[in-house]
């Protein structure tokens, strides 16, 4: 039992869970630092979503004068217009929680660091482990990622269901397409532009 768990952590295997943990954590650590004041204030955007997943936690209904981009068929009166699936994901992490910048902002942090290790996987697949290893630390210190990363934003969800789908098109396989085609659904119901791809 001992020697079989010992061959479990030794060789690619463990080393590739170690540089996964790695990366992930650095990118962790770039989104979470002073994530309750960097930016200081939520734009207009982050906060229909943030108060839309309050909102669902509390009542099952998106907040007032807000809709969805494709489901919005009984909506006659909105201003605002959003994706369908951002919110849903999140009313449980936010809802329970008092409302601030650090508990609004957290789920979008740590989904933007699953994206890095997801950017990780493709990179490596498509051009071998060292490339992937760059990419992986180029990304979790990208400023442009990290400050995407930190806002309640709906292109963290589809940044990480395009990454993943990708990288199970790369797997190859005709169960794993069909993963591929479930995390570009949810890609397509996460973020407005991403209508665009299809």
């Amino acid at each position: 039992m001992l020697k079989k768990l010992s061959n479990q952590f030794s060789g690619k295997a463990f080393s590739q869970t170690v540089i996964v943990l790695i990366i992930f954590l650095l990118a962790l650590i770039s989104r979470l630092w002073h994530l309750w004041d960097v930016p200081p204030s939520m734009i207009h955007d982050e906060l229909n979503y943030v108060m839309s997943a309050k909102s669902i936690f509390y009542s099952g209904e998106v907040i007032p004068q807000t809709a969805s981009s494709l489901f919005s068929f009984s909506e006659k009166d909105y201003d605002v217009v959003i994706s369908e699936i951002p919110q849903y994901l999140v009313a449980l992490f936010i809802g329970p929680f008092r409302l601030n910048q650090f508990t609004a902002r957290l789920p979008y942090a740590v989904i933007s660091s699953f994206s890095v290790v997801l950017l990780y996987l493709v990179a490596r697949r498509l051009l071998g482990r060292r490339v992937g290893i760059i990419c992986g630390v180029v990304g979790a210190f990208n400023p442009w990622s990290i400050h995407l990363g930190r806002t309640a934003l709906e292109v963290n969800f589809a940044t990480l269901f395009y990454l993943a789908g990708f990288y199970f098109v790369l797997l190859g396989g005709w169960k794993k397409m069909i993963y591929a085609l479930i995390f570009f659904i949810l890609m397509f119901f996460s973020y407005l532009g991403a209508k665009l791809h299809f």
